[in-house]
């Protein structure tokens, strides 16, 4: 037993990391996370949405161990090895794009899909969506605009970056809260643009930190052909949204369209940390050897988890589709007709609820109320949006309909406790 975690932490852990519950744990197993008193909580924010295969899966495991017996690290900008090469062979497959760059995180990724960008167009400016969330390391967090806090004395990499309202339909103001009023919005806002100066728009085809708002397709394929025609490369980060979250490998993929440049990370390896930057062969070609590199990326174990973790989701995609939709109904049914219930979105596992007060406002307070008691009750949920009033729902893609369902019982009667 490892007592006084939260003590010790605040005597030898920077404090600039929050913490968002003050459980301390001592392992995983599935959909849960195990206390040292040996109390299970259902764990519905999997670690940020990472451990997608739920904690600790024998297969992945087993690769994690079989691997660390064979080669630890290599270093890819060093020697050939089979892990990086055979995951890198199946995310091509699975995203429809050419070549992968292997990174530690998803802030790695995005720095990497930024660089290339400006790298081969040569142009610096770069077109971002109000309450992204692309990372914080100081490229990323110079297209984040989720929260100002994360932005405060920090300067700016990419000063040419400009902000486009996101589509999101329940807090936009009119008309850009419609579709038809959003996409006339966004024609009349990229017309106005001096092309010449920009290399690339960055999205998050499904928004997650700043809300879980889910793009629509009609704005994704407006996006993908001013990008095109105007010899802008389109960036979609689905660091949280990909591998499998929305029902397809990538939200992109409902809408049969495909970016210039992919990020993902999150819960691609499991829990170990791996992220990616997809593009092109010819794209990629262009970004010149030497021009941009890491020590860890593609590292032998976290890449042998990726293998294996995508080999667990592959039978698992009509599965999300299928009772995501089922608890998104549930959801609908139960917690509409509840003054503060705003919006309910989502797609697959990914699920947003907004909480409001009883005059149509942002009602954080509230859902700081919602979020304790549903811990309370042993389950594990964590909020998002601009506005702290997003309750986000994000579970380990393998969880059963059973669990599924027990899950949001607790969160619905929570619910109803805060609200009623």
């Amino acid at each position: 037993m490892k007592p006084n975690l939260i003590e010790r932490s605040g005597t030898s852990l920077s404090n600039v990391l929050s913490h968002a519950t003050q459980l301390e744990v001592e392992r995983g197993e599935g959909c849960y996370l195990i206390d040292y008193q040996g109390q299970r909580y259902m764990d519905f924010g999997a670690g940020i949405a990472v451990n997608s295969t739920g904690h600790c899966h024998p297969q992945v495991v087993s690769a994690i161990q079989k691997q660390s017996t064979q080669l630890l690290h290599g270093c890819a900008g060093v020697v050939y090895y089979d892990q990086n090469i055979s995951l890198a062979e199946k995310l091509c497959q699975i995203s429809g794009l050419s070549s992968v760059f292997f990174t530690q995180s998803g802030a790695e990724a995005v720095e990497a899909a930024l660089k290339c960008a400006v790298y081969v167009k040569q142009k610096q400016g770069i077109i971002a969506f109000n309450g992204s969330f692309h990372g914080r390391t100081l490229g990323a967090l110079s297209v984040t605009t989720s929260n100002q806090k994360y932005l405060d004395r920090y300067p700016m990499t990419f000063p040419n970056r400009l902000v486009l309202e996101y589509p999101n339909f329940h807090r936009n103001a009119a008309p850009l809260n419609t579709e038809s009023g959003y996409l006339s919005y966004l024609t009349e806002s990229l017309d106005r643009i001096d092309a010449s100066s920009i290399g690339a728009i960055i999205i998050e085809p499904f928004m997650g930190e700043g809300g879980y708002v889910p793009c629509p397709g009609s704005v994704l394929k407006a996006l993908r052909d001013w990008s095109a025609e105007n010899d802008v490369f389109l960036i979609f980060d689905e660091i949280q949204s990909g591998i499998g979250r929305t029902g397809e490998w990538f939200y992109y993929q409902h809408f049969g369209i495909i970016p210039d440049i992919l990020t993902t990370a999150k819960g691609i390896a499991s829990g170990l940390p791996l992220g990616a930057c997809l593009s092109t062969k010819v794209i990629m070609d262009q970004w010149t050897t030497g021009s941009h590199g890491g020590t860890y990326g593609g590292n032998p174990i976290t890449c042998a988890a990726g293998i294996a973790t995508l080999d667990v989701l592959t039978p698992q995609l009509a599965t999300i589709s299928t009772i995501g939709q089922q608890a998104i109904e549930r959801l609908t049914h139960e917690l509409s007709p509840l003054r503060g219930i705003g919006d309910i979105r989502g797609k697959g596992l990914m699920i947003g609820i907004e909480i409001m007060d009883h005059e149509g406002h942002p009602n954080a307070t509230a859902l700081k109320a919602i979020l304790a008691d549903c811990l309370t009750q042993h389950l594990i949920v964590l909020p998002c949006g601009k506005d702290g009033n997003v309750i986000r729902l994000m579970p380990p893609l393998t969880i059963t309909d059973e669990e599924l369902n027990q899950g949001l019982s607790i969160l619905i009667e929570s619910c109803r406790r805060v609200l009623l």
